[in-house]
């Protein structure tokens, strides 16, 4: 698989679409966009993890894990696993190109057409064929397909047969986004056939889970789109016809240094963050001023998720994935018997008279990076909450588990161990607001409402045929006031032909409280879903995002065509080892009207191949940047294209030695100013060398020719207690091992330190 994504430093000011977000929603939309021959840019808060590269074992999956909540924020906002920890439900989503396909278990599944019966659909989607062509696209660009049956027999799978047989509805293979044939799929990104290592949920390490970014990703790079990762949008505004984007970088620790937003502008944006962080953005967005509907943050969703286990079966299970050992995994060897998909069969019990007391039972596996954990806090919850569902053989369970504490979560009690993943329906009431900055979910009681003691008894009745003991999910228990956990939140944007009840019409575009739309604003992703699905809703989300961007083609007369193949991806660039680090500096300049004002700015300057920066004494390393400038703006200016020189020959002064920044900026309102500063490297009497290094002459002119009329002009310098945070920064970029983060951080400490010596002594 290709790094599909860009370098920070390729990101343009203005496109004629952006996307914000890259799972199912956003891959579609960038996908599609790319295909109408728009420029696009997709904006991912999250990094690009290569297949071999997803967290595997314990220590790696720990620091693949961030939590957000009350207490604030915990961990790396660019970790994977991202847990936001609610009073009544949390929800945990995948954060990094791909958005939560990367970690999911890929159940491709249509949801009972009940379902859009509800009045809370716009009518256009409530009649019987309206997605039939969204589900059709969808499908032929994921390609979901059940477990063969001419494979080897899964232990999970069999296992849930018996417990089907005791719910009186017969198990059955479900289609899962798992390319088990090795070859090119629909983006004409070749894949390996699936090695059965149960590592799904990971993240897969060895390329067959079909995630966006194998797919409706791969296919907008190849259309043109432009992939930058590390980007964290926090609200939109509008500019003109168009919109002006805030953002700021997720990398780069600019947080340090009291970064403000970075600014990018589209004619047309589209939100695909997911249920919560779309809800956020146009939370946020209302705040700074932007109209919307009274009903954002309504009708919020868990799915009817829920999480159980049947501990300690008499039955094998064998669903722990292989972990450190995925990638090497080889099923015809025998070494260890196969795990299989981490979803591969359900029970499907969502043919009831209400709707409401359906659902759908899945097998799944535990990420073989946990394995170790698994022992001591399985039998924990089990001594704790757990319920036998058989008596008469308490000593062969006492020696399973025994055998799982002394040898590990392959053998014994957890080997015996299924676990359970189900989609029901919890009445879409909750709600998405702010507390302060963050998210919150406020769903009182939810956990207690009847439809989960139902889905409870279900668990109870399939472990019973197992003949283990039933653990439920240790949030949903009395101690926890029946909290609960989801991993398929929807709703927040819900769509509605209604403004006063819908954040979005059938379409997909944003109302403008008004009894209008905000021209060129859409939110195509879970939060547009009105109520649960009942299954697993990312074929569902994909067909209604596939049905927005075909009719907003149509709208602007557009072509799409979306059954051609792509052409080859580009080959991406190569990325050698690089230097990064964050600046800000601040004082005094003066306009031309006399008036003084206090200005400062927040760069972020990479060195894209370390190397060569150091070898040429010309070269140019790339900032992004923001800077305040009162007398030019209220607002702080973009800056997105700048170019640094460190110790280049001095233009005007002999001998001397220049540091040399060049930012052309934008403003709020579109206009184009050029910062242009230089700091002078040169031996004068005493000691000047802090005064030297730390001291920009500084300008500001009209447009972006260095020659232009001067708009503003002073000095601006570096505190002491900055300077220190500047040196907490840096960063070394695509380096393999410590030993080269180490070579290149001295090789620039070496150049640094030489180039003063030559001035200075």
């Amino acid at each position: 698989m290709k790094r599909l994504s860009k370098s920070l430093t390729d990101l343009e000011a203005q496109y004629d679409a952006i996307v914000v977000g890259s799972g199912y929603g956003g891959g579609v939309a960038a996908s599609r966009l790319a295909r109408m021959g728009l420029r696009v840019a997709v904006l991912e808060r999250g990094l690009e993890i290569l297949p071999g590269a997803f967290p595997d074992t314990l220590w790696e999956a720990s620091r693949a894990f961030q939590a957000q909540g009350r207490i604030g924020q915990m961990g790396d906002e660019t970790a994977l696993f991202d847990l936001h920890v609610g009073d009544d439900i949390s929800v945990l989503v995948g954060c990094g190109l791909g958005g939560t396909s990367l970690i999911n278990a890929s159940v491709a599944l249509e949801p009972d057409a009940r379902v859009f019966d509800d009045p809370v659909w716009p009518d256009a989607l409530r009649a019987p064929e309206a997605l039939t062509e969204g589900y059709r696209r969808a499908k032929a660009m994921l390609r979901p397909r059940p477990y063969p049956e001419d494979w080897p027999q899964l232990a999970k799978y069999e296992a849930m047969k018996s417990s089907g047989a005791a719910l009186g509805t017969p198990a059955k293979r479900l289609p899962i986004n798992v390319n088990f044939e090795a070859g090119p799929n629909a983006a004409g990104v070749v894949q390996p056939a699936c090695n059965l290592c149960g590592d799904c949920c990971s993240g897969c390490n060895t390329g067959a889970k079909t995630t966006t970014a194998m797919t409706y990703l791969a296919d907008a790079v190849a259309h043109g789109a432009a992939i930058f990762c590390g980007i964290g949008v926090d609200h939109l505004s509008r500019a003109g016809d168009g919109w002006r984007v805030a953002y700021r970088l997720t990398e780069g620790k600019r947080d340090r240094l009291g970064e403000a937003f970075l600014h990018i502008h589209a004619d047309t944006v589209v939100l695909g963050a997911g249920a919560l962080g779309s809800t956020r953005i146009l939370l946020r967005s209302r705040e700074e001023g932007l109209a919307l509907s009274p009903a954002l943050g309504a009708r919020f969703s868990g799915n009817g998720d829920v999480l159980g286990f049947g501990y300690n079966n008499d039955v094998e299970t064998n669903a722990i994935g292989m972990g450190a050992q995925s990638m090497s995994y080889d099923a015809s060897e025998g070494s260890r018997p196969p795990v299989g998909p981490c979803i591969v069969g359900g029970i499907d019990r969502r043919d009831t008279e209400d709707l409401a007391d359906g659902m759908i039972l899945e097998e799944g596996v535990i990420p073989g990076g946990l394995a170790s954990l698994l022992p001591p806090v399985m039998a924990a919850a089990a001594g704790a909450f757990g319920e036998d569902t058989d008596s008469g053989d308490w000593l062969p369970e006492q020696m399973r588990e025994l055998t799982s504490l002394v040898l590990g979560a392959q053998h014994g009690a957890v080997a015996h161990t299924q676990t359970y993943l189900v989609m029901s329906h919890d009445g879409s009431d909750g709600r998405l607001a702010l507390d302060g900055d963050r998210l919150a979910i406020h769903w009182p009681d939810v956990g207690h409402r009847p439809q989960f003691e139902k889905v409870a008894d279900a668990l109870r009745t399939a472990t019973k045929a197992l003949g283990g003991t039933y653990v439920p999910n240790p949030l949903w228990t009395d101690l926890m006031d029946k909290a609960l956990i989801t991993v398929h939140p929807l709703g927040g944007c819900p769509m509605s032909d209604d403004p006063g009840q819908g954040v979005v019409d059938g379409d997909c575009r944003v109302f403008d409280g008004a009894g209008g739309h905000h021209a060129g604003l859409f939110v195509c992703d879970g939060a547009v879903l009105p109520r649960s699905v009942g299954v697993n809703p990312l074929i569902t989300i994909s067909a209604v995002a596939e049905r927005a961007m075909a009719r907003l083609a149509q709208a602007r007369g557009l072509p799409l065509d979306t059954d051609s193949a792509p052409p080859p991806l580009p080959e991406p660039p190569l990325r050698p080892i690089g230097l990064r680090f964050t600046e800000k500096m601040g004082g005094q300049m003066t306009g031309t009207d006399g008036r003084e004002a206090d200005c400062h700015f927040v760069a972020t300057i990479t060195m894209e191949n370390a190397q060569t920066f150091f070898a040429d004494r010309e070269a140019e390393a790339e900032i992004t940047a923001t800077l305040t400038a009162p007398m030019i703006s209220d607002a702080p200016l973009t800056a997105v294209d700048g170019r640094f020189k460190l110790f280049s020959k001095h233009p005007t002064v002999p001998g001397a030695k220049a540091m040399e920044y060049t930012m052309p900026c934008v403003t709020a309102e579109g206009r184009p100013v050029l910062f242009v500063g230089r700091k002078t490297i040169r031996d004068d009497p005493g000691f000047d060398v802090w005064a030297d290094t730390t001291t920009l002459s500084s300008r500001l002119v009209e447009g972006h020719d260095p020659d232009g009329p001067i708009l503003a002009s002073g000095t601006l310098t570096i505190a002491t207690r900055d300077f220190i945070k500047q040196l907490s920064t840096m960063e070394v970029l695509n380096a393999p091992n410590i030993a080269a983060r180490l070579k290149t951080v001295s090789g620039f400490a070496r150049l640094f330190g030489g180039k003063l010596a030559e001035t200075y002594l």
